[in-house]
């Protein structure tokens, strides 16, 4: 009889089954190394799959009638949000800067915090041209007015009282406007020089009611009122070469008028964009070389000061973002027509935030904005009759 232990244990044949499935799992690998393969090979991603494409709605069930009707009422309400964003923001923004300068005493580093939310949020709502060489050079001057003009503005809210800067800005370019027709020997109109005395008047009575601005203060309105001046210079050279000669010389009239060509390819929504963006990295080069580093490390910032800092940010970058949609919109009511009225909301923001009360401070500042309001709805007016428009 034969030893069981001599028998040799034989491996079991596999099942026909068991080939097929094998056989299978080989090929369903050799199919999928040869896909990745040539995705390799193409300079794609093996492993990423492309996005699968969206599913297309039917017609029944492409839009709710609900959900259409709300669509149709928020488009054609659309210029009124933006324009009644734009004005309180921009009426608000004055008052509220001026809180955030008391708890930060840094102009430049102010300004530059204001440019970056502004910044971002006209990044996500306008279409913002790609950076080249072309558009550096026809922003540059408008870049540097806004430079100049947003320092002084925040140079003037430390150094200065609110009602007095809030006078000056609405003001001034009307002052700007007199002086110009003065120079060029057309004689104002009656009205017109009613409305420079009003505001006038409510300036200097501001003025002796009110703490002396200082020789800081009055550098910086006057800062402010020098980068009017160059926004005004250069609206001058673009829309008369006559004026770009005796202004610029001869010999830059030509160099001028290229600027000039490459700004105006620029969109409404890219010109606010750069005009922000540009200038941000020096001004906040600026506050560092001016020493404001020391006041952001020592000081340290209230709840109050704080809250102060983001609705002044916010409103800042709402205003901005709101004045670029405007100057998109195809609608008669551009954001020119809309800067009289921000100067009424400020009177308003000013009354509520400072606690004013019926007297000569108020008096004086109504009259200031009153002026400089009426001048600028006097100009509007004669835009729509067709007389020719200024350049301020």
């Amino acid at each position: 009889m034969t030893d069981p232990s001599q028998v040799i244990a034989t491996p079991s044949q596999p099942s026909d089954d068991e080939a097929v499935r094998k056989e299978a799992m080989r090929k369903a690998g050799a199919d999928y190394f040869d896909k990745v393969l040539k995705k390799a090979q193409a300079g794609k991603d093996p492993f990423i799959e492309p996005p699968r494409p969206r599913r297309k709605a039917t017609d029944a069930e492409e839009l709710d009638p609900d959900l259409e009707t709300v669509g149709r009422v928020l488009e054609g309400s659309k210029l009124y949000v933006i324009s009644a964003l734009f004005i309180i923001s921009s009426s608000c923004s004055l008052v509220f800067a001026k809180g955030a300068m008391r708890g930060l005493r840094t102009p430049c580093i102010q300004a530059f915090l204001h440019m970056l939310p502004a910044l971002g949020l006209l990044w996500a709502l306008v279409d913002v041209a790609p950076l080249t060489a072309s558009l550096v050079k026809g922003m540059a001057p408008s870049a540097a007015v806004s430079a100049i003009q947003t320092v002084s503005f925040f140079g003037a809210l430390l150094y200065a009282d609110v009602k007095l800067v809030v006078s000056w800005v609405v003001l001034c370019p009307a002052l700007l406007q007199t002086a110009l027709q003065l120079h060029q020997r057309r004689r104002p109109q009656p009205m017109q020089l009613g409305l420079v005395g009003i505001g006038l008047t409510g300036l200097l009575l501001g003025s002796l009611l009110r703490e002396r601005p200082g020789v800081l203060g009055m550098l910086n309105l006057l800062g402010w009122a020098a980068g009017q001046v160059g926004s005004l210079a250069w609206r001058a050279v673009k829309s008369d070469k006559d004026m770009a000669g005796s202004i610029l010389g001869e010999s830059q009239v030509e160099v001028a008028l290229s600027v000039a060509q490459e700004e105006a390819k620029v969109k409404a929504g890219s010109l606010e964009f750069y005009r922000m963006a540009l200038p941000a990295g020096p001004v906040l080069v600026l506050g560092f070389l001016c020493l404001e580093g020391k006041e952001v490390v020592h000081h340290e910032l209230s709840v109050p000061d704080v809250t102060q800092l983001l609705l002044s940010v916010a409103c800042w970058a709402i205003a901005r973002a709101t004045g670029a949609l405007l100057a998109d919109l195809p609608s008669a009511a551009s954001r020119a027509n809309l800067e009289p009225f921000w100067g009424v909301g400020a009177v308003v923001a000013i009354a509520a935030v400072e606690r004013m009360r019926v007297g000569w401070g108020m008096l004086a500042v109504v009259l200031a904005i009153g002026g400089g309001v009426g001048m600028q709805l006097l100009d509007l007016y004669e835009r729509h009759q067709g007389h020719v428009p200024s350049v301020v």
